[in-house]
């Protein structure tokens, strides 16, 4: 299958059991708003572009719930200032607790340059980009070169994965999202919850 065939297998399964949310999920973003996020932040893969070619996040919508576990699918406009403002703040808990870290930001990230390879105390890193959000919750596709360029995983607000798995590819990350809501597989600690054509997700440790 490819990543395409992926998701509209998903939204037509959130149109079935979770119409509610199914209606939060935007056009797909223009060509020229990819390429601004991806000017702003650090070039992209491919099939991180083809993602943002089906859909632009979600709107929000208070009690619309969540398309993807642990946080809003997010327009591209909003990419950039998300990034930046996490760098920012990764670089400045770096600062203010030398003793706890290998080196400085600038340090650890040069040393952290292979994908899927994180950095100390799941420090989130510029090669990261944000794909969904929830505070400082985060599920990012890995940008860095290596096999693992273009996989997807998760920071929680502690740094934490609350067991959320990485996956090679969005393919692989939209499928599982899409077996979660038509067969009830969990995706880590998460498990989805329809009421009312509402999705949202559970935290089961």
């Amino acid at each position: 299958m490819s990543l395409t065939h992926e998701w509209n297998l998903l939204v037509t399964a959130l149109r079935d059991v979770a119409p509610v949310t199914a209606r939060t999920l935007r056009p797909c973003a223009s060509k020229s708003a990819v390429k601004r996020a991806e000017t702003a932040t650090v070039p992209w893969p491919d099939e991180l572009r083809e993602f943002f070619g089906l859909h632009d996040g979600q709107n929000e919508v208070g009690g619309a719930g969540l398309v993807v576990p642990a946080g809003r699918l997010l327009q591209v406009v909003e990419i950039p200032q998300r990034h930046s403002d996490m760098v920012e703040v990764m670089a400045d808990i770096v600062a203010t607790e030398p003793d706890m870290y290998d080196g400085t930001y600038a340090e650890i990230v040069d040393n952290s340059i292979e994908a899927g390879v994180e950095a100390e105390d799941h420090l989130f890193l510029p090669g990261y980009v944000p794909i969904a959000a929830w505070d400082s919750n985060l599920m990012y596709c890995d940008t860095r070169s290596g096999e693992m360029r273009g996989s997807v995983s998760y920071r929680s607000d502690d740094g934490g994965h609350l067991g959320v798995p990485i996956w090679p590819s969005l393919e692989a990350f939209v499928r599982d999202v899409r077996l979660a809501v038509t067969d009830r597989i969990s995706i880590g600690w998460y498990t989805a919850a329809v009421d009312n054509g509402v999705l949202d997700w559970d935290t089961v440790e």
